[in-house]
């Protein structure tokens, strides 16, 4: 398997065969925490299991956090952001976004909402249209 590697700015692409790899820098890694209210504090990132140590602006009294590129990315945040709604960074796609893929599973679209850390759907199924109402 021949793999090779590009460098970006601030990310590396790995090409090994049909498959690319991102692998974030250090800098990348500051800058998406800066985007999403956070201080990078760690010094090295190896990959997306590296656990790195964090500041939340909105809570700096509770000291200092560690997680990984992997779960931030999925949208895991800071422990005491994580029932607040909707106001720090948490990749919320656009509503249409989410209306199209509900009316794609056969469902009809009725709105989009956070609640305690996590988006919800609303939706009306159109094999139970009565149903929770």
């Amino acid at each position: 398997m021949v793999s090779s590697l590009l460098k970006g700015e601030d990310v590396l692409i790995v090409n090994k065969g049909e498959k690319r790899i991102m692998k974030y820098t250090i800098d990348k890694a500051r800058e998406i925490f800066a985007d999403c209210g956070y201080e990078l504090i760690s010094d090295v990132y190896v990959n997306v299991n590296t656990p790195l140590k964090y500041i939340c602006m909105k809570h700096r009294d509770k000291g200092i956090q560690s997680i990984t590129m992997k779960a931030f990315k999925s949208g895991q945040r800071c422990v005491y952001c994580k029932y607040e709604s909707g106001e720090s960074c948490n990749f919320r796609l656009p509503d249409d976004i989410y209306q199209q893929e509900t009316e794609k599973r056969g469902y009809l679209f009725k709105g989009v909402h956070s609640e305690k850390g996590s988006i919800m759907i609303d939706f009306v199924c159109n094999k139970h249209p009565d149903y929770g109402t």
